[in-house]
């Protein structure tokens, strides 16, 4: 729960590269013997399965004497063959990716309905940030506010690629902000890495916040937000240097140290001792 709910390959693999060498009693043993198949982590993790991708039919095949049919197709003439390589280098450091989710189930008590993903890919990290609404206003600030807590982490990019339904005012807020944009093509959402970025935050957060208390308050969802993210990038490896393979953790914020920045179940019910001097007579 403290971890938020991983799914058990996933955790497995993140402490086999040493990301929880500092939590106490996990490790791949203990994991084994004592991993609990929460409905938590189905909550999020659950998806349907892939269609097309197992054969489920031969095609018949034609009689070797069957007759030979005339065709008015014209048959095409071959192109001519140029041995011609078109190469382009693209520095992962310098790009981020961006996008916006679907509306919130409820608006949080700052009047939050909306998120903003932003994935960087050498650092394979995802940052969130809120907004009250999609107007142009909203975004610019929460992209600012991303991009901030960003350079405060060691990442300075220089190109954002986002969606083609950009407005103009937050293009012009990009090129204002010393960066380059692309946009990626329309209905072609594959070429945005954020749409997997999305997917991945999506899972995660609904797991953390399906394993909340029951009077814990949904208003109260982006408040959860700063750990989340940290809990997935516990789980996820760095592309900076492959052959360490540090944890996107430790390329944010250095080593994780669970003394000096303990995880906690989120949203779990406590019993708090009030002082006498600040609460009734008969208070409990």
């Amino acid at each position: 729960a403290a971890a938020g709910y991983p799914t058990k390959s996933t955790w497995l693999k993140a402490i086999r590269r040493g990301n929880y060498s500092t939590w106490p009693l996990i490790t791949v043993t203990n994991v084994h013997k004592y991993f609990p198949e929460s409905e938590e982590t189905q909550y999020g993790h659950q998806h349907g399965q892939r269609q097309g991708v197992r054969r489920t039919g031969i095609k018949p095949s034609k009689p070797k004497n069957a007759p030979v049919t005339e065709t008015t197709k014209s048959t095409p003439e071959p192109m001519e063959e140029k041995n011609e390589v078109y190469i382009r280098t693209y520095d992962t450091k310098d790009f981020v990716y961006s996008d916006q989710t679907g509306k919130q189930f409820t608006m949080s008590s700052q009047g939050n309905q909306y998120q903003m993903v932003m994935y960087h890919v050498d650092s394979n990290s995802i940052f969130v940030g809120t907004m009250r609404n999609k107007t142009e206003g909203e975004m610019i600030r929460a992209r600012t506010q991303l991009l901030h807590r960003m350079k405060l982490a060691g990442i300075h990019p220089k190109t954002q690629v986002l969606d083609n339904e950009a407005s103009k005012a937050y293009k012009e807020a990009i090129v204002t902000s010393g960066m380059d944009y692309q946009l990626v093509l329309p209905d072609d959402h594959r070429r945005n890495v954020a749409e997997k970025a999305i997917q991945t935050w999506k899972d995660h957060f609904i797991s953390n916040m399906s394993g909340t208390a029951k009077s814990f308050p949904l208003h109260l969802w982006d408040q959860c937000i700063p750990q989340i993210e940290m809990q997935l990038s516990l789980l996820r490896q760095s592309n900076a240097n492959p052959k360490t393979k540090i944890s996107t953790y430790a390329h944010l914020y250095g080593h994780h140290n669970y003394n000096a920045v303990p995880f906690v179940p989120i949203g779990m019910e406590t019993i708090v001792h009030e002082k006498p001097s600040r609460r009734r007579s008969w208070d409990q």
